[in-house]
């Protein structure tokens, strides 16, 4: 049940734009760094392989290790 590993997150700025994010997109902790960095504007100094801006379109998925079992979550084609 994807409802169970939902965390709220709240981006702002008094004066930027946020570009647009479809609400049912996965997004893991990891990306928190990478968006922050994107919706900055600052490229960071080494590739981050394991996080990805929520800004960027494309199909995500999210990993977790809970009680002893590997959860793979994917979004519905």
């Amino acid at each position: 049940d994807v409802g169970s590993y939902r965390i709220p997150f709240v981006l702002y700025h008094p004066t930027l734009a946020l570009p647009k994010v479809h609400p049912e997109n996965l997004v893991q902790q990891i990306d928190v760094p990478a968006t922050v960095l994107d919706f900055l504007n600052i490229s960071p100094k080494d590739k981050n392989y394991l996080g990805s801006s929520m800004f960027i379109e494309g199909d995500k998925v999210a990993v977790n290790f809970i009680d002893g079992r590997y959860l793979l979550f994917a979004k519905d084609a």
